[in-house]
């Protein structure tokens, strides 16, 4: 699929560590609130924007329920403001694998939005960089995810999370499971971690300590207790309804 800056044959896999491990990727729901009905569709033109160009295909589930394949980014974000579009499917390649990315709404609960992603427990082995469609500009033009080698790792919601930051009207956001994790604009506790952003917010981590803080994430644990923690949030989801 064309029409972004980068394309199929185009997108970029960022190594960043030799080390390699097979881990179980389980599918998790990011879910995140905004203030308005009007900036959770703010929220999806632009992550549609930045998935689109790195996308094998794109499936947009209307309002009335009839399945589309055709449409353009720039297509879909004017639906999208329009309240037109209830789903959105990405198609997407790591490498030999083909993973989906999903994006609903909440009819229940206007301003929250759900992302169903394959997930692993495992560390991050590359980045996915995504880059905005030019005729659908977000407010951040690139953006990384960081990856294992068949799915999404962990970390990668921290940018999905940013994202909503910087695009206005966010409130909170969760992953759900067992032992969830959550994201806020201020500190919750003590044992919350600050997430910062760097290269014009294209990365979002708490690993680094330099520049201001924009989130605080709470859930995430260190060491062996990160990994442990990670591996029993398999399974722990329940599918997200529109």
């Amino acid at each position: 699929m064309t029409g972004a800056t980068l394309t199929t044959n185009e997108r970029r896999l960022e190594p960043t560590s030799a080390l390699r491990e097979i881990a179980r990727a389980e599918r998790f729901d990011v879910r995140l609130r905004f203030g308005s009905a009007a900036e959770a569709s703010r929220y999806l033109r632009a992550l549609t924007s930045l998935l689109f160009g790195a996308s094998t295909k794109v499936t947009a589930t209307l309002a009335t329920g009839a399945p589309r394949e055709d449409l353009t980014a720039e297509e879909i974000a004017d639906r999208l403001e329009r309240a037109g579009i209830n789903r959105l499917r990405f198609a997407l390649r790591l490498g030999e694998h083909a993973i989906a990315l999903e994006l609903a709404l909440f009819g229940s609960e206007p301003g929250a939005v759900a992302i169903r992603a394959p997930f692993t427990s495992g560390p991050a082995t590359a980045r996915l960089w995504l880059q905005s469609d030019v005729d659908v500009v977000p407010p951040i033009a690139a953006l990384a995810l960081p990856t294992t080698a068949e799915a999404l790792a962990l970390d990668a919601a921290h940018a999905f999370v940013g994202l909503a930051l910087r695009c206005g009207g966010f409130e909170e956001a969760e992953l759900t499971g067992d032992h969830p994790l959550s994201w806020n604009t201020t500190k919750p506790n003590d044992a919350a971690q600050p997430v910062r952003s760097s290269l014009r917010d294209a990365v979002w981590s708490t690993a680094t300590s330099e520049g201001a803080v924009a989130l605080w994430v709470n859930g995430l644990r260190t060491g062996l207790d990160a990994a442990r923690t990670r591996a029993r949030l398999v399974g722990a989801v329940r599918p997200a309804h529109a």
